[in-house]
């Protein structure tokens, strides 16, 4: 029981901030934005389902190759915002 639990809030929260993410990517455009969440839980669901049948192996990798990713994804992000970043620290401290 515990384990089901633990995999069915953890898949709800990954659905969550998928969603939000999305939403503030379209905040000012709701048609798109309604039109982007059938794919979005339509690739969950596959997702779920190919997981249920593939081996544990396979699944912790694409596990991984995800979370890296992102983390990539985010270091690059924080690489292009290094000059703001240090400009608002710089702001903050003079107070």
């Amino acid at each position: 029981m515990a384990l089901f639990f633990f995999g069915f809030t953890t898949l709800k929260s990954y659905y969550y901030k998928a969603e939000t993410c999305l939403a503030f990517i379209h905040q000012n455009r709701e048609k798109s934005y309604k039109f982007i969440l059938y794919p979005l839980k339509l690739i969950l669901l596959v997702m779920i389902f190919y997981g249920s049948v593939q081996t544990d192996e396979i699944v912790w990798a694409l596990g991984d190759l995800g979370m890296g990713s992102m983390a990539w994804l985010n270091l690059i992000a924080i690489l292009f915002m290094t000059k703001t970043a240090l400009k608002v620290l710089r702001d903050y401290e003079e107070l």
